[in-house]
């Protein structure tokens, strides 16, 4: 069972926020590709925190 907050509602059905929802690859400073798994919380919370460092509103647009 999900704690309170961990499950979102997503048309007909629940969504577990802890899920992987994106594989990012990145070569960072080793040269050698690693996939990092993000979860629809960790997306969340990204949107979050950039949108307010860069004063983003509705209306705005961005590509990640």
């Amino acid at each position: 069972m999900l704690a309170s907050g961990d499950v979102i509602w997503e048309r007909d059905h629940f969504v577990d926020k802890k899920k992987t929802s994106v594989i990012m690859f990145t070569s960072g400073t080793t040269s050698f590709p690693r996939g990092v798994e993000l979860s629809i919380e960790n997306l969340e919370t990204f949107l979050r925190s950039s949108s307010k460092v860069l004063s983003m509103s509705h209306g705005d647009r961005s590509l990640m």
